[in-house]
């Protein structure tokens, strides 16, 4: 019957291919033979219901019958939808088994089918009895998670959270699904779940120290008061985390200087005693930055050259670091007196003006450092959402200190602010950068920005 099949298929006539291998079952007496072959000749003539009923089949094979109904639903020649709709009605019907949908469930995850997925799940958690649709949220967790849907991995802790039968596993799957909507952005969910986790974890655990970090994490930038709360908790209870308590008082005293308030910055920094010269590293950089605010440079040269010369595992630290050392070192001291009494002004009192005003003071006098100043003064501003402030000191660098490395990253800058709101003129800015700055760094960031702009540009 199988050679049979094969020599009217190679003649093209597929009706007869199948109906040489349905006889064959009927000879047979078993609807399990010739479920691959039979699968592919009805997806190749267009049968999806037909072809997905010996697809089911072939799903409570594992792994392997997996592979092969993927294999047939990812076949180029076959419109998905019709295959992947057909097939999601058939394990719909009553006559899908368990092992049928559990491989659905499998195959769903592996075509991208969330969905699909989740649907699947639910129907066998409502239909098996509890200890097995337990079973299946936890095995869901995993492999929604590493498919890729980390939406449907938080909804089956969430799930497994409300069917805990203990405090412990309560904690557990709620501390699961926090973590999994923190990853995926639910960040008002992910705060109320941790906010819970804080209350009942027990005190010096593993999970409370976890959930203090995430939370303070997650409210530094809009409550540092209870961020600063959460920070006194963590030194209280788990003392020996100094890596993780460093991490958050350098968190909250940026948080606290991005509302100018300069001691209440060095409070946070001074709760927390490193243990070894990288986590000091960490709060000098930071420390660094507090002296430059407050109008000391020469006192926060210290500070930089620690955190500039010791690496701290975040590279990013040590670079912003030597920036600001290098500003130091090469800048007019009256310059970074201006630079930081203009910082605080705009964060603390809401005023870009003076900030704006030293730029246009520092190009007309051609202060020493001042390119680097006004870069570093529109990174300030456009960070505490003064974008128009941004912009024209951005303008006013490109103009008063030609040639420099600052004009050519504020040309890039000015390009990616308008690039939603004017491509045209973010395309100019991109321009200008390759015509006049051809050696620059920023030159092949800028043609791969411009590549990408014309792409997404109506035609003409």
């Amino acid at each position: 019957y199988l050679e049979l099949s094969g020599l009217w298929a190679r003649s093209g006539d597929r009706e007869k291919a199948v109906r040489a291998l349905q006889e064959g079952r009927r000879a047979v007496g078993s609807d399990r033979l010739f479920v691959q072959e039979l699968a592919s000749l009805q997806a190749n003539r267009g049968s999806y219901p037909e072809a997905a009923a010996e697809w089911r089949s072939m799903l409570a094979w594992g792994p392997a019958g997996v592979e092969a109904v993927q294999r047939g639903i990812d076949d180029p020649g076959s419109p998905r939808t019709e295959a992947v709709t057909a097939l999601r009605l058939e394990l719909a019907s009553p006559k899908a088994t368990v092992p049928e949908q559990k491989g659905g469930l499998q195959l769903a995850l592996a075509l991208g089918e969330f969905l699909w997925a989740r649907e699947i799940a639910a129907r066998l958690a409502a239909d098996l009895p509890e200890v097995a649709a337990i079973e299946i949220f936890r095995d869901y967790v995993g492999r929604a998670r590493d498919a890729g849907d980390v939406d449907g991995a938080a909804w089956a802790a969430e799930s497994l959270a409300d069917r805990a039968e203990s405090d412990e596993e309560l904690l557990y799957w709620t501390a699961a699904a926090a973590d999994l909507s923190y990853e995926l952005g639910d960040l008002q969910n992910a705060k109320a779940s941790f906010a819970r986790l804080v209350e009942k974890a027990q005190p010096g655990s593993d999970l409370h120290e976890l959930s203090i970090r995430r939370l303070h994490e997650l409210l530094v930038e809009e409550q540092p008061d209870r961020a600063a709360s959460l920070l006194r908790e963590h030194q209280h209870f788990h003392p020996e985390q100094t890596l993780a308590g460093v991490e958050m008082s350098v968190r909250s005293a940026r948080a606290w200087l991005r509302r100018g308030q300069l001691d209440r910055a060095r409070e946070a920094i001074a709760s927390i005693s490193p243990d070894g010269v990288q986590q000091a590293a960490r709060q000098a950089a930071v420390l660094g930055w507090i002296e430059i605010l407050a109008g000391r440079p020469a006192a926060a040269r210290g500070h930089l050259e620690l955190a500039a010369t010791i690496p701290t595992g975040e590279p990013g630290t040590r670079i912003g670091a030597l920036e600001l050392l290098g500003l130091v070192e090469a800048a007019d001291s009256a310059g970074l007196v201006a630079l930081g009494i203009g910082v605080v002004a705009a964060t603390a009192s809401g005023d870009p003006g003076a900030l704006t005003e030293s730029v246009t003071k520092w190009a007309v006098e051609r202060t020493p450092g001042g390119a680097g100043l006004a870069g570093l003064a529109a990174e300030e501003l456009h960070a505490a959402g003064y974008d128009e402030s941004a912009r024209s000191v951005r303008v006013a660098t490109v103009d008063g200190w030609p040639g420099s490395p600052e004009a050519a990253r504020a040309l890039l800058d000015l390009a990616r602010m308008d690039r939603t709101a004017d491509p045209m003129r973010a395309v100019a800015w991109l321009e200008r950068l390759i015509v006049e700055y051809p050696e620059s760094a920023m030159a092949p960031i800028a043609r791969r920005f411009m590549a990408e702009l014309r792409r997404e540009l109506p035609e003409a």
